[in-house]
């Protein structure tokens, strides 16, 4: 019955109706805790649903605390270094960056890419997204010279993974093009 709970909270999860998609995740969690316990691949998988939900809603602080409860977990299951580790820590930074705690954001994306260079190397799509995600937080803090090192960072990578077309390369390309419209902004205003 964890499953049904499961696969009906990811049918209202992709409908967008995340507030019901956390309840029967918080349904099926109750069953796997009990059945499986805490450190249960599938568990940690539930865990990992509610967080998505959350993150969905804007409740950043409840995603973050089961994105917390998953990595911890699949650290145990897999080892600190594995690539699925660092995709939720990537999620994490992504929720700590939208409550705009950009240390806490930057810290964490860091780390993802560490991950990611050792596992998977420099020129894995996985890669790129993490040098996107934190030219994203530098361009948050106005910080615009760095934002665009990591923006054409991941839009090198990109194209070596994908071709010249992915949805991923437009989206580097939009955020290469608002580093340099915020930089410019800035210039006029200073002179």
């Amino acid at each position: 019955s964890a499953i049904c709970y499961n696969n009906i909270a990811d049918v209202f999860s992709d409908v967008g109706h995340y507030d019901t998609a956390i309840k029967y995740c918080n349904k099926a969690l109750s069953i796997r805790l009990n059945v499986l316990g805490e450190e249960h691949e599938d568990t940690i998988t539930t865990y990992n649903s509610i967080a998505y939900n959350f993150y969905s809603i804007g409740d950043y602080n409840s995603a973050i605390e089961y994105y917390a409860k998953v990595v911890t977990g699949l650290e145990r299951l897999l080892g600190a270094d594995h690539p699925k580790v660092a995709s939720v820590i990537c999620n994490m930074g992504s929720a700590y960056g939208n409550l705009r705690n950009y240390d806490k954001a930057l810290e964490l994306q860091l780390r993802a890419l560490d991950i990611r260079l050792a596992s998977l190397g420099e020129m894995h799509a996985d890669t790129a997204t993490s040098y996107n995600n934190i030219g994203d937080i530098y361009l948050d803090t106005n910080e615009y010279d760095k934002a665009l090192e990591y923006f054409q960072k991941a839009l090198q990578i990109f194209k070596h993974a994908y071709g010249e077309v992915n949805e991923s390369i437009y989206i580097t390309y939009n955020n290469i093009s608002r580093a340099y419209n915020e930089q410019a902004k800035k210039l006029a205003i200073t002179k």
